[in-house]
């Protein structure tokens, strides 16, 4: 221990983004900000994200989009998105306003569409527009009365996952089989009937005019041609015990979707609709340490494993999967102390230490308590 700093330690993270040569990442229980030097694999210490104090919870923010400079931070159990810029290396912080309700400050995705940042509800029919060139909130009441209406039979929803493609914002449902079509440019938005579908979706991800689609539950692949408005189904004959799938990415025109609960990924190739099981992830696949995140570096897949401080490296050209262990060599103790008041069912001291890497720190966290 030394300046206040603990050296060589395991992070934990939840949200990522790859910009240039480095991946930003927040730490899942603390709220630390952790740069991830791909050619060099080094992680360096940013910064501390959690500026909402009064918030005891693990899993501050679930994702991170890039405008110009700075990143974007979208909250989960935040009550803020917080910002940081990649040039000066500043941390701030847009407070959501009070009266909206603590269920409505919970996002697991967002998009940024015509300079304004679009974040959709997690667990409430709530849709929430920032104007990044303004720096300030607008009003969506149209969008909003018409989101209940649609969605009166539907008290509690849970959007894992969004997408935009010309103006139009895609969103799906575990528990339902639609999708939601928002047109924010025109202020509307529709439910479009996936017809066939047994079960909800839990991730959605585009390739120019086509969303493909992951059901959340024993069920088929879906691709969605919007410009035609037409459905193709994808049979899944792979072994797959367990059919939870929350992330998915398209790259080199292959679509990817990946582990939460399921115990296989899976690829579909959109040129020619060719479906089967991604070799080398099987390895990986467990329950405990579900992959919540997913990016493309290259000819890269980056995959998080929740809870385990190491990123799931596959490269789509050879078909090559490795392990980055995540050890940053300067911890701030701050954010320890932050990280062992985050709700204690998430988090304890003994869980702390068990996916520290450095023997040592053991002896140095005695000390501590």
């Amino acid at each position: 221990m030394n300046n206040g700093y603990i050296k060589n330690i395991g992070v934990s993270i939840n949200a990522m983004i790859a910009v240039d040569d480095y991946i930003y990442m927040s730490d899942r229980y603390s709220g630390g900000l952790f740069r991830f030097n791909i050619k060099t694999s080094k992680l360096d210490y940013c910064g501390d994200l959690s500026e909402d104090v009064d918030v005891q919870k693990a899993v501050l923010y679930y994702k991170i989009l890039k405008y110009r400079d700075e990143l974007y931070f979208i909250p989960f159990n935040a009550h803020s998105i917080g910002i940081y810029n990649i040039k000066t290396g500043k941390i701030s912080h847009i407070k959501l306003w009070p009266d909206i309700g603590e269920t409505k400050c919970k996002f697991v995705s967002a998009s940024i569409i015509d300079e304004k940042l679009y974040m959709l509800g997690y667990e409430v029919a709530f849709l929430i527009v920032f104007d990044l060139k303004k720096n300030q909130f607008c009003c969506v009441d149209g969008v909003n009365i018409k989101l209940q209406e649609l969605l009166n039979n539907t008290p509690k929803w849970n959007v894992y996952a969004q997408t935009y493609v010309d103006g139009h914002i895609y969103a799906v449902i575990i528990d339902k089989n639609f999708l939601i079509d928002i047109n924010v440019r025109k202020g509307d938005c529709s439910i479009i009937e996936i017809k066939g579908a047994q079960t909800g979706f839990g991730a959605i991800a585009k390739k120019e005019n086509m969303l493909f689609l992951c059901p959340y539950g024993r069920d088929r692949f879906v691709k969605y041609d919007i410009k035609n408005s037409t459905f193709n189904f994808y049979e899944n004959k792979c072994e797959v015990s367990d059919w939870e799938y929350v992330t998915s990415i398209v790259l080199k025109n292959v679509f990817y979707a990946l582990p939460c609960l399921a115990n296989s990924a899976i690829f579909i190739d959109t040129e020619n609709d060719e479906i089967g099981e991604v070799k080398g992830f099987n390895y990986f696949a467990d329950k405990r340490y579900p992959i919540t995140e997913a990016i493309s570096y290259g000819s890269f897949l980056f995959c998080n494993r929740q809870d385990l401080n190491e990123i799931i490296t596959y490269n789509v050209d050879d078909g090559r999967t490795s392990v980055i262990k995540l050890v940053v060599e300067k911890y701030p103790i701050s954010l320890i102390d932050k990280s062992m008041r985050m709700e204690n069912k998430y988090f304890s001291l003994s869980d702390y230490v068990d996916y520290v890497q450095a023997i040592e720190f053991k002896n140095e966290v005695n000390k501590l308590v």
